[in-house]
């Protein structure tokens, strides 16, 4: 089997914000997993097939659903939903660290 080589992933759940944003939804903001700014933005999201593998670049076999962000604190990080056995998994990467940003 070829050596697996994915990056860290981190809960979801430190990436909610508390608090519900909008009157009369149960919305809540997503916050960057290095800083917790509330401010960031999302990218076209892509599929990345596992192939039943191991072949999407992360812990499990199936298939995985990307959605990159970048935040105002200057860090670039991915939402994912991965699929494996009839469980999915949701986990974020960083890419890009807003604490490495030169002040």
């Amino acid at each position: 089997m070829a050596e697996r080589n994915y990056q860290a992933e981190l809960d979801v759940l430190p990436l909610i914000s508390k608090e519900i944003i909008t009157v009369g939804s149960e919305q809540r903001n997503l916050k960057c997993p290095t800083c917790g700014g509330e401010f960031n933005h999302p990218e076209p999201p892509y599929l990345k097939d596992g192939n039943d593998a191991y072949e999407a670049n992360w812990g499990g076999r199936g298939d995985l659903i990307v959605v990159p962000m970048w935040g105002e604190c200057g860090s670039r990080w991915q939402l994912c939903v991965g699929f494996h056995k009839g469980n999915a998994p949701v986990f974020a990467r960083v890419i890009k660290s807003c604490s490495d940003e030169t002040k």
